[in-house]
């Protein structure tokens, strides 16, 4: 299946965890909408398509999350609407 990966999987929503294998430069609004509250996302996230941070993000609210940062790590970039 070929899609835009920052825009997630909406059939399937709502999700207990993402995982999300490509740097991205935030927590896209999709995901964290398409997240059960309670539910994590897990994301390389960074200012730089070179340099992210691991980031474990809860859901704790209809449209927030709680982050806590990670493990510095190097992923390719996410590319899309919410992409680089």
């Amino acid at each position: 299946m070929n899609g835009d990966g920052t825009q997630g999987y909406g059939p399937g929503a709502p999700y207990d965890r993402i995982v999300v294998t490509a740097g991205a430069p935030r927590i896209t609004r999709s995901w964290i909408r398409q997240t059960k509250m309670g539910g994590k996302i897990v994301a390389p996230i960074g200012r730089s398509t070179f340099s992210q941070i691991l980031v474990t993000a809860t859901k704790t609210a209809e449209e927030k999350v709680v982050m806590r940062e990670g493990t510095p790590c190097a992923f390719v970039p996410l590319v899309g609407k919410e992409g680089w």
